[in-house]
């Protein structure tokens, strides 16, 4: 941007082949009428071995991840939102009080009706937990408001307002980031019901059913420094 604002952030590209021969791509910037114009360059050599075909697959990093996503903590019996300024998102049991966390993508990737998605991973960071403990990622069924929503007006065990059925369960860590795939469910946040409206509601994260308490974990939320933020990892082929 004119003003050096900082947008994203590429990986280098990593390109690999049918067989999974991997190489770097060279990025080139050229200026064009309207801005400037990103292409890639692949090695001659590399090339000529390649079994086709050949995927080029650059990794974004969004440096606004606050600005393109929100959260909420409800707590068991509780009749208050959460505190916006919290750079954690728990949950489990707190206090002796079960906590959902709550986590959505306000703006989605700008995918063509053409595009196809292969995989998307949400990545959360943990700033408290271990191996020992468990998370489930859940679909949330219902549009909800940060500033609003608490467990007295949002049960998390209706299913009107959490699916109940995980989409995955992973153990905690005490440093690694914790990976979720989220795939069918972008897929659904990316379309629109009978009525033109949007079913991306987010997912809400708290213990299995099955696993007893204590078991709680804190996630670093979208407020924490932005090498600890949500990432949404997208993996998509364009037809266009």
């Amino acid at each position: 941007k004119e003003t050096g604002e900082e947008y994203f952030v590429f990986d280098p590209p990593l390109v690999y082949d049918a067989q999974g021969n991997e190489t770097v791509a060279t990025v080139a910037l050229t200026p064009v009428s309207d801005g400037v114009r990103m292409s890639y360059a692949l090695d001659e050599a590399f090339l000529a071995q390649a079994v086709f075909p050949v995927t080029i697959d650059p990794v974004t990093h969004s440096t606004s991840a606050n600005k393109n996503t929100e959260f909420s903590c409800i707590a068991e019996g509780e009749d208050r939102h959460y505190d916006q300024g919290n750079e954690d998102i728990k949950v489990g049991t707190f206090e002796g009080k079960k906590c959902v966390g709550m986590l959505r993508y306000l703006k989605l990737a700008p995918l063509e009706s053409s595009d196809t998605i292969l995989q998307a991973q949400l990545c959360m960071y943990p700033k408290s937990s271990s191996a020992s403990k468990y998370i489930g990622v859940y679909p949330i069924n219902k549009d909800w408001d940060k500033m609003t929503v608490n467990w007295a007006n949002f049960d998390p065990y209706d299913e009107e307002n959490i699916g109940q059925d995980a989409i995955e369960c992973q153990k905690g860590s005490s440093s690694s980031p914790i990976v979720f795939d989220v795939t069918n469910l972008y897929r659904r946040w990316c379309m629109l019901d009978e009525d033109g409206n949007s079913q991306n509601f987010g997912v809400a994260f708290h213990t299995p059913l099955n696993i007893p308490a204590p078991n709680l974990s804190l996630l670093y939320s979208s407020v924490a420094s932005s090498s600890r933020q949500p990432v949404m990892y997208l993996y998509y082929v364009s037809h266009a």
